[in-house]
């Protein structure tokens, strides 16, 4: 049997912003039925519904929450109209909680082991100096690539020590609320658009200019690849969060968490400072150049970190 954890002091808030439209097969029940089966249980989970149709509207749901209710964990489920894009999503999701240690933001789409929780809350209170801790996601679409992916943990990574990362994907990243006061939201969403991400970029590195980072390779999750994508993801949004950041955040910092914008980044200095900057080393690899015929389908082809 299953050995569940409880605590009154590792409360946790589960973010999970979703678009459940109409004449979709909605994968809202697995990330709810993975939440269902964790070791440590001792959480609360927030949605926020940006879709044409009520996800209650579907019986897989239904039966979903009914097992999260027997567990006794409590579901909260808003509905809205308001599409503003992702970044006031989280935005929303932020300000409406209230007294949480820690807050998972958890994508609609994203499979997690049932050690998941338990192993990321490990990791982030071995050391209060840590701001987030990312698990590891993986696409179960063997065809699916990135280009210029920067999330260090969606890679084999030979260990399950935590790594050292400056950008952490919000797919799957638990965050101590602490640090997410560190983030001035109204940079997140200035410039949101419906269906635009990248909104991850600015939070972490804002939490990474006063906090450190960590990557949980032994914290497993995988990303179920939506055929049809709900948010929209531009190669000219890393350009953008670039200009969003300068002088919040350390250009070394930036140019860690996004090396191949590296170039398009000032020189490092320590007007801006950052308390873990000089210690941190950077271990990142070198960004190949883009092949000619994938980058002849980039120019047609949006795709989406």
């Amino acid at each position: 049997m299953m050995e569940t954890q409880k605590s009154t002091n590792r409360d946790v808030v589960v973010c999970i912003p979703t678009r459940h439209d109409r004449n979709e097969v909605g994968t809202l029940p697995y990330p709810l039925m993975c939440l269902a089966l964790q070791t440590y249980q001792d959480f609360t989970i927030n949605i926020r519904d940006e879709g044409h149709r009520d996800a209650y509207a579907d019986r897989q749901f239904r039966l979903v929450v009914n097992l999260l209710a027997m567990k006794g964990i409590h579901l909260n489920y808003r509905r809205t109209l308001e599409r503003r894009g992702a970044g006031f999503a989280r935005r929303s999701l932020f300000e409406s909680i209230h007294n949480a240690a820690y807050i998972l933001w958890l994508d609609d789409d994203m499979i997690i082991e049932s050690n998941a929780l338990s192993r990321l809350l490990e990791i982030i209170e071995s050391d209060p100096k840590i701001g987030f801790v990312q698990g590891t996601k993986r696409e179960l679409d063997p065809f699916r690539s990135y280009h210029n992916d920067i999330n260090r943990v969606s890679h084999t990574i030979e260990t399950a020590e935590p790594v050292q990362i400056w950008f952490g994907d919000s797919a799957f990243l638990l965050m101590r609320t602490e640090a997410l006061h560190q983030i001035d939201w109204d940079i997140i969403t200035r410039y949101q658009l419906d269906g635009l991400t990248g909104e991850d970029v600015s939070m972490s590195l804002m939490v990474a200019q006063h906090y450190q980072g960590r990557g949980a390779p032994d914290a497993r999750g995988w990303h179920l690849s939506p055929r049809r994508e709900r948010w929209l993801w531009e190669p000219a949004s890393d350009a953008l969060q670039v200009e969003l950041l300068r002088g919040k955040v350390d250009p070394d910092i930036i140019s860690r968490a996004i090396p191949h914008m590296a170039p398009f980044v000032d020189a490092p200095h320590k007007d801006v400072g950052s308390e873990n900057s000089e210690e941190f080393i950077s271990d990142i690899d070198d960004v190949q150049p883009l092949p000619e015929h994938e980058a002849q389908k980039m120019n047609t082809k949006e795709e989406r970190r």
